[in-house]
């Protein structure tokens, strides 16, 4: 049954709370989070997800983020000042932390320009928060990696599953990559989610064909297709990618790698 639009909620929280009402996320009851990555597309939205459960379901969510400045991050997200969360300012290579946390949440996203700052900066940082979730003895970490660690996707295949060998071909999927055998081979209780492609609110507008489309329309210009026709996309909107995300977090057993993305309505660009 369709649910009615209840003008109270934002068009996120009502998506979020249809998830909600249909899943059991008790398991979050009471417990202490801390989010690297909050400022990208999959830290906000993890963000408002435990945060209107904490709201209309009480769950009493204990919130920490990492950023390198509270001020920047209010500037542009106004509305989570009015919300309890608590903040670390630091970056992911050097911040550390002296109290323990239930779950941990490495939801690093977004590429950076400079290929070789990027792959740098990701594994220093994940051999940081490594060590750290094992000296404060994180119950599970959620790992967000990336689909670009099974490289080019060879015509033949039509199916990438997790087994799936592949090479990376640049240097932040290279990085992610590394960054899965690192915590492969360490002792954390951890899940892995590879994602794909993704649509919702917090996209950059000028970032991948999806976000690129929605900016032409906002913007009222023609839509412009380069591609020709060969490559194929299927788009997993947010707060099912969120869903999944907690569900690897409370359900997958240690050491757990499955792709995160979109399945059916395949877009040809």
């Amino acid at each position: 049954m369709q649910c009615m639009k209840n003008m109270n909620k934002t068009i996120i929280e009502e998506d979020i709370d249809n998830i909600v009402k249909c899943n059991d996320f008790s398991e979050l009851k009471n417990k202490s989070v801390f989010i690297t990555g909050a400022t990208g597309l999959f830290g906000l939205w993890l963000l408002e997800f435990l945060l209107f459960l904490n709201k209309k379901y009480d769950f009493n969510i204990s919130i920490t983020i990492l950023t390198r400045s509270y001020n920047n991050f209010i500037s542009k997200y106004p509305k989570f000042k009015d919300y309890n969360i608590n903040y670390i300012e630091n970056d992911v290579v050097n911040f550390k932390l002296n109290k323990r946390y239930d779950f941990f949440f490495d939801l690093v996203w977004a590429k950076l320009k400079n290929n070789e700052y990027t792959y740098d900066t990701m594994i220093s940082g994940i051999k940081n928060v490594i060590n750290i979730c094992k000296d404060i003895e994180v119950e599970k970490l959620l790992f967000i990696s990336s689909g670009s660690v099974y490289g080019k996707q060879p015509f033949n295949i039509l199916k990438i599953t997790e087994d799936t060998k592949g090479i990376p071909i640049n240097d932040y999927a290279k990085a992610k990559k590394y960054s899965e055998e690192l915590l492969l081979d360490s002792k954390i209780n951890i899940g892995i989610a590879r994602g794909f492609s993704f649509v919702g609110a917090y996209m950059k507008l000028d970032y991948f064909a999806m976000a690129n489309f929605i900016d032409s329309v906002i913007n009222n210009r023609d839509i412009i297709i380069n591609g020709d026709g060969s490559p194929i996309r299927s788009y997993l909107y947010m707060a099912d990618a969120i869903y999944w995300l907690l569900t690897i977090l409370l359900k997958s057993k240690n050491k757990s790698i499955y792709n995160v993305g979109g399945g059916g309505g395949d877009i040809y660009l």
